[in-house]
Protein backbone atom coordinates (compact mmCIF):
# COMPACT_ATOMS: atom_id res chain seq x y z
CA UNK A 1 0.00 0.00 0.00
CA UNK A 2 1.44 3.21 -0.99
CA UNK A 3 2.34 5.81 1.89
CA UNK A 4 0.17 9.11 1.56
CA UNK A 5 1.76 11.83 3.06
CA UNK A 6 -0.09 14.24 5.07
CA UNK A 7 -1.45 17.86 4.12
CA UNK A 8 0.70 20.64 4.30
CA UNK A 9 -0.59 23.86 5.09
CA UNK A 10 0.53 26.28 1.68
CA UNK A 11 1.08 29.12 4.14
CA UNK A 12 3.95 26.57 5.75
CA UNK A 13 5.73 26.89 1.76
CA UNK A 14 8.88 28.56 1.27
CA UNK A 15 8.63 31.99 -0.44
CA UNK A 16 9.90 30.27 -3.80
CA UNK A 17 7.26 27.87 -3.91
CA UNK A 18 4.47 30.69 -4.39
CA UNK A 19 4.19 30.62 -7.96
CA UNK A 20 3.55 27.31 -7.75
CA UNK A 21 1.11 27.72 -5.54
CA UNK A 22 -1.03 30.16 -7.60
CA UNK A 23 0.01 28.02 -10.59
CA UNK A 24 -2.03 25.31 -8.98
CA UNK A 25 -5.12 27.17 -7.45
CA UNK A 26 -5.72 28.66 -11.49
CA UNK A 27 -5.72 25.33 -12.52
CA UNK A 28 -8.08 24.29 -10.00
CA UNK A 29 -10.33 27.27 -10.48
CA UNK A 30 -10.83 26.65 -14.19
CA UNK A 31 -10.80 23.06 -13.57
CA UNK A 32 -14.17 23.77 -10.95
CA UNK A 33 -16.45 25.86 -13.32
CA UNK A 34 -15.74 23.22 -16.42
CA UNK A 35 -17.15 20.64 -14.01
CA UNK A 36 -19.82 23.36 -12.87
CA UNK A 37 -20.65 24.03 -16.34
CA UNK A 38 -20.64 20.62 -17.04
CA UNK A 39 -23.00 19.96 -14.35
CA UNK A 40 -25.31 22.46 -15.79
CA UNK A 41 -25.57 21.13 -19.26
CA UNK A 42 -26.90 17.89 -17.24
CA UNK A 43 -29.27 19.67 -16.07
CA UNK A 44 -30.85 21.58 -18.86
CA UNK A 45 -31.02 18.70 -20.23
CA UNK A 46 -33.10 16.35 -17.63
CA UNK A 47 -34.81 19.70 -17.30
CA UNK A 48 -35.83 19.39 -21.42
CA UNK A 49 -36.22 15.95 -21.14
CA UNK A 50 -38.79 16.15 -18.42
CA UNK A 51 -40.32 18.73 -19.69
CA UNK A 52 -40.78 17.16 -23.21
CA UNK A 53 -42.49 14.34 -21.25
CA UNK A 54 -44.87 16.27 -19.97
CA UNK A 55 -45.97 17.74 -23.01
CA UNK A 56 -46.42 14.40 -24.57
CA UNK A 57 -48.65 13.72 -21.38
CA UNK A 58 -50.78 16.46 -22.07
CA UNK A 59 -51.42 15.62 -25.67
CA UNK A 60 -52.32 12.23 -24.57
CA UNK A 61 -54.89 13.70 -22.47
CA UNK A 62 -56.19 15.88 -24.71
CA UNK A 63 -56.45 12.92 -27.39
CA UNK A 64 -58.39 10.78 -24.85
CA UNK A 65 -61.12 13.69 -23.80
CA UNK A 66 -61.69 14.16 -27.53
CA UNK A 67 -62.22 10.91 -28.56
CA UNK A 68 -64.55 9.79 -25.34
CA UNK A 69 -66.30 13.15 -26.25
CA UNK A 70 -67.15 12.07 -29.56
CA UNK A 71 -68.06 8.43 -28.44
CA UNK A 72 -70.12 10.15 -25.46
CA UNK A 73 -71.87 12.12 -28.37
CA UNK A 74 -72.39 9.34 -30.58
CA UNK A 75 -73.59 7.21 -27.86
CA UNK A 76 -76.25 10.36 -26.58
CA UNK A 77 -77.55 10.45 -30.13
CA UNK A 78 -78.21 6.83 -29.96
CA UNK A 79 -79.58 6.78 -26.64
CA UNK A 80 -82.67 9.71 -27.95
CA UNK A 81 -83.47 7.73 -30.68
CA UNK A 82 -84.24 4.12 -27.69
CA UNK A 83 -87.51 5.08 -26.05
CA UNK A 84 -87.46 4.73 -22.57
CA UNK A 85 -89.91 2.65 -20.48
CA UNK A 86 -93.26 4.34 -19.46
CA UNK A 87 -93.01 3.61 -16.04
CA UNK A 88 -89.53 5.97 -16.15
CA UNK A 89 -91.27 9.03 -16.84
CA UNK A 90 -93.81 9.41 -13.53
CA UNK A 91 -93.01 13.10 -13.26
CA UNK A 92 -91.27 13.18 -10.08
CA UNK A 93 -88.24 14.76 -9.08
CA UNK A 94 -86.18 14.34 -6.00
CA UNK A 95 -85.07 17.62 -6.53
CA UNK A 96 -88.36 19.05 -6.76
CA UNK A 97 -89.48 16.92 -3.52
CA UNK A 98 -86.48 18.70 -1.27
CA UNK A 99 -87.78 22.12 -3.13
CA UNK A 100 -90.95 21.29 -1.76
CA UNK A 101 -89.47 20.19 1.48
CA UNK A 102 -87.80 23.72 1.78
CA UNK A 103 -90.96 25.49 1.22
CA UNK A 104 -92.62 23.38 3.92
CA UNK A 105 -89.66 24.30 6.38
CA UNK A 106 -90.23 28.00 5.02
CA UNK A 107 -93.79 27.82 6.23
CA UNK A 108 -93.46 27.13 9.82
CA UNK A 109 -93.34 30.58 9.74
CA UNK A 110 -92.36 33.64 7.87
CA UNK A 111 -90.16 34.92 11.32
CA UNK A 112 -87.30 33.51 12.87
CA UNK A 113 -90.15 34.20 16.23
CA UNK A 114 -92.83 31.88 14.23
CA UNK A 115 -90.11 29.13 13.42
CA UNK A 116 -88.74 28.95 16.95
CA UNK A 117 -92.24 28.78 18.09
CA UNK A 118 -93.67 25.87 15.75
CA UNK A 119 -90.12 24.06 16.98
CA UNK A 120 -90.57 24.95 20.52
CA UNK A 121 -94.10 23.72 20.63
CA UNK A 122 -92.52 20.26 18.72
CA UNK A 123 -89.75 19.90 21.49
CA UNK A 124 -92.43 20.31 24.09
CA UNK A 125 -94.77 17.65 23.17
CA UNK A 126 -91.93 15.13 22.92
CA UNK A 127 -90.41 16.43 26.14
CA UNK A 128 -93.97 15.39 27.38
CA UNK A 129 -93.81 12.14 26.22
CA UNK A 130 -90.24 11.51 27.49
CA UNK A 131 -91.04 12.76 30.46
CA UNK A 132 -92.64 9.37 32.29
CA UNK A 133 -89.51 7.48 31.07
CA UNK A 134 -87.50 9.49 33.62
CA UNK A 135 -89.06 8.48 36.41
CA UNK A 136 -89.90 4.63 34.89
CA UNK A 137 -86.67 3.17 33.82
CA UNK A 138 -84.59 4.33 37.31
CA UNK A 139 -88.60 1.99 39.02
CA UNK A 140 -87.92 -0.62 36.22
CA UNK A 141 -83.97 -0.70 37.19
CA UNK A 142 -84.60 -1.20 40.68
CA UNK A 143 -87.57 -3.81 40.27
CA UNK A 144 -85.66 -6.13 38.01
CA UNK A 145 -86.01 -7.61 35.01
CA UNK A 146 -89.75 -9.49 33.75
CA UNK A 147 -91.22 -7.45 36.89
CA UNK A 148 -94.80 -5.60 35.91
CA UNK A 149 -93.27 -2.08 36.44
CA UNK A 150 -90.06 -3.42 33.28
CA UNK A 151 -93.13 -4.44 31.18
CA UNK A 152 -94.68 -1.34 31.15
CA UNK A 153 -91.92 0.93 30.93
CA UNK A 154 -90.84 -0.83 27.66
CA UNK A 155 -94.49 -0.51 26.44
CA UNK A 156 -94.31 3.41 27.16
CA UNK A 157 -91.65 3.44 25.53
CA UNK A 158 -92.89 2.01 22.57
CA UNK A 159 -96.27 3.92 22.57
CA UNK A 160 -94.35 7.53 23.06
CA UNK A 161 -92.27 6.69 20.05
CA UNK A 162 -95.13 5.65 17.89
CA UNK A 163 -96.65 9.07 19.38
CA UNK A 164 -93.22 10.56 18.60
CA UNK A 165 -93.96 10.57 14.68
CA UNK A 166 -92.42 8.54 11.94
CA UNK A 167 -89.20 10.35 12.25
CA UNK A 168 -88.19 8.53 15.34
CA UNK A 169 -89.99 5.31 14.50
CA UNK A 170 -87.78 5.46 11.61
CA UNK A 171 -84.93 6.09 13.62
CA UNK A 172 -86.24 3.35 16.21
CA UNK A 173 -86.45 0.73 13.19
CA UNK A 174 -82.73 1.38 12.35
CA UNK A 175 -81.79 1.12 15.82
CA UNK A 176 -84.14 -2.03 15.79
CA UNK A 177 -81.68 -4.25 13.50
CA UNK A 178 -78.39 -2.93 15.28
CA UNK A 179 -77.89 -5.78 18.02
CA UNK A 180 -74.19 -4.58 17.83
CA UNK A 181 -74.70 -1.47 18.85
CA UNK A 182 -77.90 -1.75 21.13
CA UNK A 183 -79.15 -4.87 23.89
CA UNK A 184 -81.00 -7.82 23.18
CA UNK A 185 -83.88 -6.21 25.47
CA UNK A 186 -83.46 -3.18 23.63
CA UNK A 187 -84.09 -5.10 19.91
CA UNK A 188 -86.32 -7.60 20.84
CA UNK A 189 -89.05 -4.80 22.34
CA UNK A 190 -88.57 -2.35 19.59
CA UNK A 191 -88.29 -4.75 16.67
CA UNK A 192 -91.70 -4.96 16.89
CA UNK A 193 -92.01 -1.10 14.76
CA UNK A 194 -90.57 -2.83 11.88
CA UNK A 195 -93.70 -5.20 11.52
CA UNK A 196 -96.78 -2.67 12.82
CA UNK A 197 -97.16 0.42 13.98
CA UNK A 198 -100.20 2.15 15.73
CA UNK A 199 -102.28 3.68 12.62
CA UNK A 200 -104.70 7.00 13.03
CA UNK A 201 -108.40 6.54 13.31
CA UNK A 202 -111.10 6.08 10.79
CA UNK A 203 -112.67 9.14 10.71
CA UNK A 204 -108.71 10.54 9.48
CA UNK A 205 -109.66 8.87 6.66
CA UNK A 206 -112.31 9.78 5.39
CA UNK A 207 -110.70 13.48 5.98
CA UNK A 208 -108.34 12.25 3.87
CA UNK A 209 -110.64 10.31 0.98
CA UNK A 210 -112.97 13.46 1.18
CA UNK A 211 -110.01 15.78 0.63
CA UNK A 212 -108.49 13.61 -2.35
CA UNK A 213 -111.35 11.94 -4.01
CA UNK A 214 -114.81 14.39 -2.84
CA UNK A 215 -117.26 13.47 -0.62
CA UNK A 216 -118.49 10.67 -3.11
CA UNK A 217 -116.01 8.62 -3.03
CA UNK A 218 -117.79 5.63 -1.70
CA UNK A 219 -119.16 5.88 -5.71
CA UNK A 220 -115.18 4.85 -6.50
CA UNK A 221 -114.34 3.18 -3.51
CA UNK A 222 -115.75 1.16 -0.87
CA UNK A 223 -113.16 0.70 2.32
CA UNK A 224 -113.46 -1.49 5.59
CA UNK A 225 -112.98 0.22 8.18
CA UNK A 226 -110.54 -2.06 10.16
CA UNK A 227 -106.93 -1.19 8.47
CA UNK A 228 -105.16 -4.21 7.68
CA UNK A 229 -101.81 -3.11 8.55
CA UNK A 230 -100.09 0.24 9.51
CA UNK A 231 -96.89 1.56 9.08
CA UNK A 232 -94.76 4.72 9.94
CA UNK A 233 -95.46 6.33 6.84
CA UNK A 234 -99.12 4.95 5.96
CA UNK A 235 -101.41 2.46 6.53
CA UNK A 236 -103.59 0.07 4.39
CA UNK A 237 -107.63 -0.55 3.97
CA UNK A 238 -108.98 -3.19 1.67
CA UNK A 239 -111.43 -1.93 -0.68
CA UNK A 240 -113.57 -3.47 -3.05
CA UNK A 241 -113.89 -1.42 -6.63
CA UNK A 242 -117.07 0.38 -7.33
CA UNK A 243 -115.91 1.57 -10.93
CA UNK A 244 -114.17 -0.59 -13.98
CA UNK A 245 -110.73 0.20 -14.47
CA UNK A 246 -108.33 -0.23 -18.03
CA UNK A 247 -107.24 -3.13 -15.46
CA UNK A 248 -109.71 -4.58 -13.19
CA UNK A 249 -113.13 -4.77 -13.23
CA UNK A 250 -116.43 -3.47 -10.92
CA UNK A 251 -116.36 -5.34 -7.54
CA UNK A 252 -112.00 -5.76 -7.90
CA UNK A 253 -110.88 -6.60 -4.34
CA UNK A 254 -107.71 -4.11 -4.17
CA UNK A 255 -105.24 -2.67 -0.89
CA UNK A 256 -105.74 1.06 -0.47
CA UNK A 257 -103.20 2.82 0.79
CA UNK A 258 -103.94 5.98 2.97
CA UNK A 259 -100.84 8.31 4.35
CA UNK A 260 -101.01 9.62 8.08
CA UNK A 261 -102.33 13.14 8.57
CA UNK A 262 -100.23 15.94 8.74
CA UNK A 263 -96.83 13.68 8.07
CA UNK A 264 -95.01 16.20 6.13
CA UNK A 265 -95.31 18.72 8.88
CA UNK A 266 -94.35 16.98 11.41
CA UNK A 267 -90.85 15.05 9.52
CA UNK A 268 -90.04 18.84 8.16
CA UNK A 269 -90.05 19.79 12.26
CA UNK A 270 -88.35 17.64 13.03
CA UNK A 271 -85.44 17.77 10.85
CA UNK A 272 -85.91 21.38 11.31
CA UNK A 273 -84.69 20.60 15.03
CA UNK A 274 -82.52 18.15 14.26
CA UNK A 275 -80.56 20.73 11.61
CA UNK A 276 -80.18 23.42 14.32
CA UNK A 277 -79.03 20.75 17.33
CA UNK A 278 -76.25 19.00 14.92
CA UNK A 279 -75.16 22.97 13.17
CA UNK A 280 -74.73 23.79 17.11
CA UNK A 281 -73.13 20.83 18.46
CA UNK A 282 -70.40 20.82 15.31
CA UNK A 283 -70.30 24.61 15.80
CA UNK A 284 -68.64 24.23 19.84
CA UNK A 285 -64.50 24.38 19.27
CA UNK A 286 -63.44 22.01 21.86
CA UNK A 287 -65.99 18.98 20.80
CA UNK A 288 -64.57 18.62 17.73
CA UNK A 289 -68.27 17.03 16.70
CA UNK A 290 -67.55 18.32 13.10
CA UNK A 291 -65.01 15.08 12.31
CA UNK A 292 -68.49 13.05 13.48
CA UNK A 293 -69.98 14.57 10.36
CA UNK A 294 -73.77 14.51 12.57
CA UNK A 295 -74.97 17.32 10.29
CA UNK A 296 -74.10 15.34 6.95
CA UNK A 297 -75.65 12.16 9.01
CA UNK A 298 -79.00 14.14 9.47
CA UNK A 299 -78.90 15.25 5.54
CA UNK A 300 -78.85 11.99 4.59
CA UNK A 301 -81.56 10.31 6.74
CA UNK A 302 -83.59 13.61 5.45
CA UNK A 303 -82.60 12.39 1.94
CA UNK A 304 -83.55 9.21 2.25
CA UNK A 305 -86.98 9.06 4.02
CA UNK A 306 -88.22 12.43 2.07
CA UNK A 307 -88.68 9.82 -0.92
CA UNK A 308 -91.03 7.79 0.76
CA UNK A 309 -92.87 10.47 2.07
CA UNK A 310 -94.49 10.17 -1.61
CA UNK A 311 -96.34 7.36 -2.66
CA UNK A 312 -95.86 7.83 -6.29
CA UNK A 313 -92.19 6.74 -5.88
CA UNK A 314 -93.50 3.67 -4.49
CA UNK A 315 -96.05 3.12 -7.23
CA UNK A 316 -93.41 3.61 -10.01
CA UNK A 317 -91.00 1.32 -8.09
CA UNK A 318 -93.85 -1.48 -8.31
CA UNK A 319 -94.35 -0.52 -12.09
CA UNK A 320 -90.72 -1.09 -12.77
CA UNK A 321 -90.29 -4.11 -10.80
CA UNK A 322 -93.31 -5.48 -12.19
CA UNK A 323 -91.38 -4.61 -15.68
CA UNK A 324 -88.23 -6.44 -14.31
CA UNK A 325 -89.22 -9.85 -13.10
CA UNK A 326 -92.21 -10.68 -15.33
CA UNK A 327 -90.42 -13.72 -16.19
CA UNK A 328 -90.72 -14.68 -12.94
CA UNK A 329 -93.09 -16.92 -11.73
CA UNK A 330 -91.89 -17.07 -7.70
CA UNK A 331 -91.51 -13.63 -7.73
CA UNK A 332 -94.96 -11.29 -7.63
CA UNK A 333 -95.04 -7.54 -6.85
CA UNK A 334 -98.50 -5.44 -6.53
CA UNK A 335 -99.90 -3.33 -9.83
CA UNK A 336 -100.46 0.35 -8.88
CA UNK A 337 -103.77 1.15 -10.37
CA UNK A 338 -103.14 5.02 -11.09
Amino acid sequence: MIPIHPAIPTKALSPSCQPIRRLLFHYNSRNNSDMLAHKLSLQKAALSRLYARHLLTLAAAVATAEHARRNFKVNSTLCETIAKPSEWSSGIDLFERRAEFGKQISSLGSTKLSRVWAAGSRIVSLSLLACPLFVLTPLAALAGKDSKIDKFTWEYALWSIEQAGPTFIKLTQWASTRNDLFSAEFVSNFSRLQDETRGHSWNETVKLLTKTFGADYDGLLQLDTTPIGSGCIAQVYRATLQKPTSLHPKGAQVAVKVQHPHILHKVCVDFYILNKITAFLESIPFFHMDYLSIKDSVDQFRDIMLPQLDLRVEAANLSRFRRDFANEDQVTFPQPIH
